[in-house]
């Protein structure tokens, strides 16, 4: 059997849109003394598949990070694969250590392979999750000094139990909302009272239905709701019955409604998502 070589620990692989989940995870491992290569640190200038060769020879092991659209990117399962055929010569040496970040559906004949959930967790109980991953493994040359980056923001749905996070998106406290008369709306208030109650980094309540029927009034209460008790920042609103018919008109009005800067080129959900990343 072959043990894993190379100068750098860990290649953390990942899509574009769980960048959050990669910057958050490659800081659990360097301040545990491990090295990594990401992707956020390619250089201008040089090429993806230069890196991603790089990455295969210099780095010991894989991490890849589970999401609902890993398995539909070339670049993913191609780095995947590379370590994958590591693995099946030397399985002993765990070349593969999957973290899953959203729930998905693993491709049969990769099932086998063992990985820790993340998604769901708070953030003391990932990054534990994260530690149980590297048992055993020792890193190839533990850093002199502490690694003294600041932890970037914990992607996760939980709640954070650790005092490094300064304030939680939404209270985790019962929250109850004054309906003012709204009659046939339980499900909608229940609806939202919920999202209140649960502690999440974005949500989108989405109310369609027939004309005249009281959705701007509800929704105009549920907003101004809102902006009262979590802040002038906290909410947008948007009516696409006003922003026109196309995708590219759609993006542009929630955009405005953001006061960001709209993102011209990508898919549909990748662009709503960088808007309220920003």
């Amino acid at each position: 059997m072959t043990d894993p070589q190379g100068s750098i620990d860990f290649f953390i692989s990942y899509r574009g849109p769980q960048a959050a989940w990669a910057r958050w995870i490659n800081w659990v491992v360097r301040t545990e003394g491990y090295t990594t290569m990401l992707m956020d640190e390619f250089q201008v200038g040089t090429t993806w598949t230069g890196n991603m060769r790089d990455a295969a020879r210099d780095c010991r092991r894989l991490i890849p990070l589970y999401s609902g659209d890993y398995w539909t990117s070339g670049a993913s399962v191609e780095e995947f694969d590379a370590y994958w055929r590591q693995h099946l010569k030397n399985g002993g040496a765990r070349f593969l250590l999957p973290l899953v970040i959203q729930k998905c559906i693993v491709p049969d004949m990769h099932v086998m392979l063992l990985a820790a959930r993340l998604y769901d967790l708070n953030r003391d109980d990932a990054r534990e999750a994260i530690l149980k991953v590297f048992k055993g493994i020792t890193p190839i040359a533990v850093a002199a000094a502490i690694y003294g980056e600041p932890e970037p923001p914990f992607p996760g749905g939980a709640a954070a139990s650790s005092p490094s996070i300064s304030f939680t998106p939404f209270p985790a406290k019962s929250v109850t909302v004054d309906r003012k008369g709204f009659l046939n709306c339980a499900l909608a208030f229940e609806t939202f009272e919920n999202m209140l109650t649960v502690s999440a980094s974005t949500r989108i309540l989405l109310v369609h239905g027939d004309g005249n029927q009281g959705k701007s009034t509800l929704l105009s209460t549920l907003y101004n709701h809102t902006r009262v008790l979590l802040g002038a920042k906290s909410t947008a609103r948007v009516e696409f019955k006003k922003a026109g018919s196309s995708p590219e008109e759609h993006i542009a009005t929630i955009a405005r409604a953001l006061g960001a800067t709209s993102l011209g080129s990508g898919i549909i959900v990748q662009r709503v998502d960088g808007l309220l990343d920003a």
